[in-house]
């Protein structure tokens, strides 16, 4: 159930970044709730651990899906109504951003 929950936030996340963020937070309270209504809890200490870990889930959800969705170019004026094409064959025009990303390179 658990990760059924959280594919629905992860899909979430893709559309409404903050609504994503914010239920990973939510989980993380709901955590630490637990940790500390258990009859052999000793402090509010032990809710630190899912308070940390969804402060960092959070915070990676967001940026992770901040980059995976692309976002979308305005278009030119002449572009859409069939005009001259002129402004897209500029030779000052933008070259595609290039990827980051990890960079993997194999040795004999």
């Amino acid at each position: 159930m658990l990760a059924l929950l959280a594919l629905a936030l992860g899909l979430l996340a893709l559309r409404r970044r903050r609504v994503g963020a914010a239920g990973v937070l939510l989980f993380g309270v709901i955590g630490a709730v637990a940790a500390t209504t258990r009859p052999d809890s000793t402090s509010l200490g032990d809710a630190v651990p899912s308070l940390v870990g969804s402060v960092a889930g959070a915070a990676v959800l967001y940026v992770l899906a901040g980059r995976l969705v692309r976002r979308a170019r305005p278009r030119r004026p002449g572009a859409a109504r069939g005009g001259t094409g002129a402004a897209s064959s500029s030779p000052r025009a933008r070259p595609p951003p290039r990827r980051r990303g990890p960079v993997s390179s194999a040795s004999p």
